[in-house]
C-alpha cells in the first residue's frame, strides 16, 4: 500500500510540474512580443564583394558615406539570427535583398531611411546595390522591437485628411507647431507633408526633415520637389528666381493627388520675411481656385480628376482666426503637450537651431491662423481645423500599388508570405496560452481530488 501511494505522489508532482512549465510557457510567449530588438552592429562580418567592408558602412555615423561607383554586393553574416535592416542613404536606388533563395526588391519608393523586415530569422544576407548608390550607414537588428528612431515609412498618402505645405526643412516646426503631433500623432489622421523646396545641397538637412517629421508622429513618407532652396526677401524677388508656373503646377498637383479636406499654408507675409516663403502662400492661393479648374492642366485632371479644398488656413492670417490649443498632454507621447512635442521636432534640425526656435506666443506665434477659404462654412469652435468637416472611412490605396506589384512578383509574394506568417503566429499565440492554462487548471484539480481521495482512504 505505501509503494502505491508513493507511486501516485510521484505521478501527481509530475503533473503538477508540467502544468506550470504548461502555463509559464504560455504567460512568457505573452510577453515575448515585447521583447527589444538588438542591434547587431558590433558583433556582425561584413563584407563588400567578398573582401572586407569600409568600416564606414555600419559605424552609426552619417558623415562617414561609402560610394558605390559600380554594382556591388554586401553581404552580412551574424551567429545571432537576422530580423531586420535599417539603412541610411544620402543617394537611394532600387537595390536587391537576398537570403535564403529569396530575392526581394527594395527601394521602390525612394526612401532615404528605409527599414526592410525580413520575413524570416537569417543568420546571413546580402543586398546588391548598384552604381551611384550612397550609403551613410546600415544598421542590423534581431528579431523584437526596433528602437523608437527607426523610421518605419509608409508611401506617401493616397487620399489625405490634411495637407501641409511648408516651404523648407524645419518650417513644418517653425510656423505649423503643434499640427503635426495633435492631428498626425494623437488623433491619426492622415497628414501629408510636401515642401516647395529641397536641400540636397545641404546632405544632411535631408536627414534631419526626416528625423523631425517621424518624432511627432508622421508616417507616410515626405514629398519633397525639385526646386533648390534659394533666400529672398521679398516676393517680387522670389518670382525672379524660380519657374512659377512650373512650381504653381506643382501645388495644383499636390491639392489634385492628395485630396486634402483641409490644407495649411504659409503666412502671405512670408512669415519673417522671406521671399519663397511668401511666393509659396501666394501660389497656394491661386493653387486652390485651379485645382477645380477643368481646363488647367488635363494631363492631371486625367490621373487624379479636378479637386476643390474644403478648408484652406494660412499661417497668421488675419481673418476667420483659429488659435490652436497645444498645451494639452498627449497620451499617445506620454502626456507630453503638442508644444513641446514641436519644440522636439525641430530639435532634429541640429543645423539650424541657433538661428531660429518654434514660440508659442509672439509675432510668430505657431497656434494661430486664419481660415482663408471654406466651402463648409466658417468656423465656430475657433480651436478645430476639422470643424464642418466629416471624413469618410476609406481605404489606404497606395497610388503605386499596380506597377510595384507587377514588375516586382517576387516582392508581392514575399509580402504575403510574411502576413500568412505573422497571422499564423499571431493565432498560434492566442490559441495556445488559453488551452495550456485551461489544462493546468485541469490536472492540478484532478490531482488535488485524487489526493484527497487517497488520504480518504487511509484514514478509514
Amino acid at each position: 500500500m505505501g509503494i502505491k501511494m508513493e507511486r501516485l505522489k510521484r505521478l501527481g508532482l509530475t503533473i503538477m510540474i508540467l502544468s506550470l512549465f504548461c502555463m509559464i510557457n504560455f504567460f512568457t510567449s505573452v510577453f515575448a512580443e515585447e521583447e527589444k530588438a538588438q542591434l547587431l552592429n558590433e558583433s556582425v562580418q561584413v563584407s563588400l564583394d567578398e573582401k572586407a567592408a569600409p568600416t564606414s558602412i555600419i559605424d552609426n555615423k552619417l558623415a562617414t558615406k561609402y560610394i558605390f561607383e559600380t554594382e556591388q554586393t554586401i553581404k552580412v553574416n551574424s551567429n545571432t539570427p537576422i530580423k531586420s535592416i535599417y539603412i541610411l542613404f544620402q543617394h537611394t536606388n532600387n537595390w536587391i535583398l537576398l537570403y535564403d533563395k529569396q530575392i526581394t526588391s527594395c527601394g521602390l519608393y525612394g526612401f532615404l531611411h528605409e527599414y526592410v523586415e525580413l520575413t524570416y530569422e537569417q543568420n546571413t544576407v546580402e543586398m546588391k546595390f548598384p552604381k551611384d548608390t550612397v550609403i551613410c550607414d546600415i544598421q542590423i537588428y534581431s528579431k523584437g522591437e526596433v528602437r523608437s528612431t527607426v523610421e518605419k515609412w509608409q508611401p506617401p498618402y493616397e487620399d489625405a485628411d490634411m495637407l501641409l505645405l511648408p516651404t523648407h526643412a524645419d518650417d513644418e516646426h517653425i510656423f505649423f507647431g503643434g499640427i503635426m503631433p495633435y492631428y498626425a500623432g494623437q488623433l491619426n489622421k492622415k497628414v501629408q507633408v510636401a515642401y516647395l523646396t529641397n536641400h540636397k545641397g545641404e546632405w544632411y538637412r535631408e536627414h534631419e526633415l526626416l528625423e523631425g517629421l517621424w518624432h511627432v508622429g508622421i508616417k507616410a513618407y515626405p514629398v519633397i520637389s525639385e526646386f533648390k532652396d534659394l533666400y529672398s526677401e521679398s516676393l517680387d524677388h522670389a518670382k525672379k528666381l524660380y519657374n512659377n508656373d512650373e512650381m504653381l503646377a506643382y501645388q495644383v498637383g499636390l491639392l489634385r493627388r492628395f485630396r486634402p479636406e483641409v490644407v495649411i499654408g504659409h503666412d502671405l507675409n512670408g512669415e519673417y520675411g522671406h521671399g519663397v516663403h511668401m511666393l509659396n502662400a501666394h501660389l497656394l492661393i491661386q493653387a486652390i481656385t485651379l485645382s477645380n479648374d477643368s481646363t488647367y492642366m488635363p494631363e492631371s485632371i486625367k490621373k487624379y480628376e479636378t479637386f476643390d479644398v474644403p478648408k484652406t488656413y494660412l499661417h497668421l492670417y488675419d481673418k476667420n482666426q483659429i488659435t490652436m490649443k497645444i498645451d494639452e498632454p498627449l497620451t499617445s507621447f506620454h502626456n507630453k503637450t503638442a508644444y513641446e512635442m514641436a519644440k522636439e521636432g525641430f530639435a532634429k534640425h541640429k543645423s539650424q537651431t541657433k538661428y531660429f526656435k518654434v514660440e508659442d506666443k509672439g509675432k510668430y506665434d505657431c497656434r494661430k491662423f486664419g481660415l482663408y477659404r471654406s466651402t463648409v462654412g466658417l468656423d465656430k469652435s475657433g480651436n478645430d481645423f476639422f470643424e464642418n468637416i466629416k471624413i469618410e472611412e476609406k481605404p489606404v490605396v497606395n497610388f503605386n500599388k499596380e506597377k510595384t506589384e507587377s514588375s516586382n512578383p517576387v516582392t508581392s509574394s514575399t509580402t504575403q508570405v510574411k502576413k500568412e506568417a505573422k497571422a499564423q503566429e499571431s493565432l498560434l499565440r492566442t490559441i495556445r496560452g488559453p488551452i495550456c492554462v485551461i489544462l493546468g487548471i485541469v490536472i492540478i484539480l484532478f490531482t488535488l481530488k485524487l489526493s484527497a481521495r487517497k488520504r480518504n482512504r487511509l484514514n478509514r
